[in-house]
C-alpha cells in the first residue's frame, strides 16, 4: 500500500488543510520527533512510502538522518527548499526582521501572503519559538529531494529563486498556478506524487 509522510511547515498543523482526506497520509508536524518518525517507519515497513515536504518542512526534512530519508521511494518538496535561508530562499535579514516583529497580527498578515485564510490551533508563543529556533540554529543542509513543485505566485519563496536552486541541484520540477499555500490547487495529497503506477 502507498503511504505519504507529509512534513508540515512552520507553525502548521492539520488545520491547514481540513478539506483534504488524510487517508494513507501521516502528517508530521514540527517539532519533528525522530523516535516517533522511526516508529511510524517501522509500522509502515511493508508499505511503499513517499515523503512530501512543504515550505520550511523541506528544510526540516533535509536535516533528518539519511537512514530516515532513505526509507522513502520518492522525496518531494513543495514551495520550499533545503537552503531555506540564503540567496535561493529567504534572506537572513528578512527572517530576523520577521522574528523580531512577530505578533499575532503580523502572523495573520503572513498567512495572507501565503494565500492561507484558515486558522491554526497552535499557540502563538509556540509558533514564535519555532521560528526563533530555526533562525538561531540554521545550518545549510544537502539536498535530499528528487522532485519539486513550485508555485508561480508564491510570495514567500520566489519562483525564480526556487527554479535556480533546483536547476543547480539537477532536480526535476514542475510549476503550478498557485501561491505558497498549495492546497487550493491540489485537492488530494496523492496528486503531489505524479505517476506512481510502477512503484508498487
Amino acid at each position: 500500500m502507498r503511504w505519504i509522510f507529509f512534513f508540515n511547515g512552520w507553525g502548521m498543523t492539520e488545520d491547514a488543510f481540513p478539506h483534504l482526506s488524510l487517508e494513507q497520509v501521516e502528517v508530521i508536524n514540527y517539532p519533528y520527533d525522530i523516535q516517533e518518525i522511526k516508529d511510524l517507519l517501522e509500522h509502515h515497513k511493508n508499505d511503499t512510502l513517499y515523503a512530501v515536504a512543504w515550505s520550511f518542512g523541506a528544510y526540516y526534512f533535509s536535516k533528518l538522518p539519511k537512514e530516515i530519508q532513505n526509507h522513502f521511494h520518492k522525496k518531494i518538496a513543495i514551495n520550499g527548499l533545503p537552503e531555506t535561508l540564503g540567496s535561493y530562499g529567504i534572506l537572513p535579514k528578512m527572517c530576523k526582521f520577521t522574528l523580531e516583529n512577530l505578533t499575532p497580527e503580523s502572523l495573520r498578515s503572513f498567512y495572507k501572503n501565503m494565500d492561507f485564510h484558515g486558522n491554526i490551533s497552535k499557540k502563538f508563543a509556540d509558533i514564535q519559538e519555532e521560528l526563533a529556533f530555526f533562525y538561531e540554529n540554521y545550518q545549510k543542509p544537502e539536498n535530499p529531494f528528487d522532485f519539486a513543485w513550485i508555485g508561480e505566485n508564491d510570495r514567500i519563496f520566489s519562483e525564480k529563486k526556487l527554479i535556480r536552486y533546483y536547476e543547480k541541484e539537477r532536480v526535476p520540477y514542475q510549476c503550478f498556478f498557485g501561491g505558497h499555500y498549495p492546497f487550493h490547487f491540489f485537492q488530494n495529497f496523492f496528486e503531489l506524487l505524479g505517476d506512481t503506477k510502477n512503484d508498487l
